[in-house]
This record gives structure tokens, C-alpha cells and sequence, in this order.
């Protein structure tokens, strides 16, 4: 296996409860409480995995302005009481700086088929180039129909 330092350790746990008590408070009709302590512990999660100057490199990218500001935005609205709409806001800065690792994440289950051996990409997915691996011979064009009298 690999070898985890504490703080890693304890940046996963914080991360897990941040995640969880955003959850609870969403399932317990946006609790402000709630949504605001597991905004505190994602974030403080997220700074003991990456580091602190990792974060805050990652918050102020200049590409991710737009994202960030939402994110943050929305978790001072949280706190301010305006529950629903900084959550609405929060999860759209949420989407825009964590899109390019949702979109690996997606994928990454049908990259690594030998822990799920009967697992297959959804035919859209597929490349041609994925069937010419398989033996498949991939078509250039359709087959012609056939005439009909």
C-alpha cells in the first residue's frame, strides 16, 4: 500500500465530515448551521490535504477567478443567512473549479477494467480506435442497404 502522513490523514476526515454535514444540512431543509460548520470543515479538509499554499494558489488561479469567487461567495452568504441562494451560488462555483477533476473522475472507472471485468464504455464513448484494439474492424462508412424491388 502507500504510506499516509497525519496531516493527510486528518485533511480526509475533515474533508468526510465537511462533506457530510452539507449533506445533512441540505437533507434537513438547508440548516444554517449545519450547511456553514461543513463549509468550514470541507475547506479546512481540502487546505491540511493539499497544503496551505497549495490552496491558496488553487482558490487565486486567475483562470478560475470566476469559480472561485462564486464558491467563496456562496459560503459567506451561508453565513450570513441567505441559506438558499448561497447555496445555489456555492454549487456553481463548485462546478466550475472542480470540472476538469469531476470529468477525469467520471472516466476513470472504464479505465481501469481490471477491477470491474465486466464493465463496458457506454457505446457513445466508444472510439473507433477502442474497437480496433478489440479486433474490431472499424468501418470508414456504412454498409450499403439493400435494394428493395
Amino acid at each position: 500500500m502507500f504510506a499516509m502522513s497525519d496531516t493527510k490523514k486528518i485533511g480526509t476526515g475533515l474533508l468526510f465530515l465537511g462533506v457530510l454535514f452539507l449533506f445533512l444540512g441540505v437533507m434537513l431543509f438547508f440548516d444554517r448551521g449545519l450547511l456553514a460548520l461543513g463549509n468550514i470543515l470541507f475547506l479546512t479538509g481540502f487546505a491540511f490535504l493539499s497544503g496551505p499554499m497549495r490552496t491558496y494558489e488553487f482558490f487565486m488561479r486567475r483562470k478560475m477567478w470566476r469559480g472561485s469567487a462564486c464558491f467563496l461567495g456562496g459560503i459567506m452568504l451561508v453565513m450570513l443567512g441567505y441559506v438558499i441562494t448561497g447555496m445555489a451560488l456555492e454549487v456553481w462555483g463548485f462546478l466550475n473549479l472542480f470540472a476538469s477533476f469531476l470529468r477525469c473522475w467520471w472516466r476513470r472507472p472504464w479505465r481501469r477494467t481490471r477491477l470491474r471485468p465486466g464493465a463496458t464504455r457506454p457505446r457513445m464513448l466508444r472510439s473507433g480506435t477502442a474497437r480496433r484494439r478489440r479486433g474490431r474492424r472499424a468501418r470508414a462508412t456504412p454498409p450499403p442497404r439493400a435494394l428493395r424491388p
